[in-house]
């Protein structure tokens, strides 16, 4: 419904909509005249942005990135370099999403997702961040975001439940429920997912490229400032209501 109507005043404005403090590169492509950038985006140079994206407050897109038709940043959404965020994905915000990382359309990542390095994720890929749903009860809202460490390959039409690692260059195949972690390495599928063998070392990205990530990761380049402790070390967040 919010998506709906910003998407209504922004075709009677005929022009796409920039807010306050916004840091905009260079050669930066958005597609037609409709779409929204929040106040203090960071968009970095060479990111192209797709007709009707919704950018919200404080998200950052990182050099060479593209922003499918339709998607949906919600605030303080982080996005690296060369990254591609497909057409009607959503990010429910407080993310942090790495390099060179593939998110095919209609995805959804949940609040607090954390996604590494050089993941691939296919269509129609559905997280879930709570085991304690609300819903208008009087009881606390705990929230225990997933994780898809370096390099992992996820297939087309895969949930994954509340406070879940996949592991790095773990493959995990089309149309599973992945209910607890799965280790580094690993294949795994079906409903719940079951660990079936390992990825052999032919099939596995060269280890230059992850201990690229890791200097990445120690220089603090690697991860949402201020939700180093919150969800990099899998504490858990309770909260009374709503997450503001």
């Amino acid at each position: 419904m919010i998506m709906t109507e910003v998407l209504r005043l922004l075709k009677k404005r005929g022009c796409p909509y920039i807010g306050k403090s916004v840091d905009l590169g260079r050669n930066i492509k958005i597609e037609g005249n409709i779409c929204y950038i929040g106040d203090g985006c960071v968009i970095e140079d060479n990111v192209r942005i797709g007709f009707g994206a919704y950018v919200g407050n404080n998200c950052r897109i990182g050099h060479g990135s593209s922003i499918g038709r339709y998607a949906v940043l919600l605030p303080r959404t982080w996005i690296g370099c060369k990254t591609h965020f497909g057409s009607q994905c959503t990010s429910q915000g407080n993310n942090w999403i790495g390099n060179h990382v593939t998110i095919n359309n209609q995805s959804q990542i949940g609040w607090g997702m954390v996604i590494e390095d050089r993941v691939f994720i296919g269509p129609r890929f559905v997280p879930s961040n709570t085991k304690n749903i609300k819903h208008g009860r009087n009881i606390p809202y705990i929230v225990e975001p997933s994780k898809i460490k370096f390099g992992a390959r996820i297939g087309s039409g895969v949930t994954i439940l509340p406070e879940v690692t996949i592991g790095r260059e773990a493959f995990i195949g089309a149309g599973s429920v992945i209910t607890k972690s799965i280790p580094d390495f690993m294949l795994a599928y079906g409903n719940p997912a079951r660990v079936k063998r390992e990825i052999p070392q032919d099939e596995r990205l060269p280890e230059k490229l992850y201990n690229e990530y890791l200097k990445r990761k120690r220089a603090g380049k690697a991860e949402l400032p201020s939700l180093k402790t919150n969800l990099l070390r899998a504490v858990r967040i309770v909260m009374g209501g709503l997450i503001p």
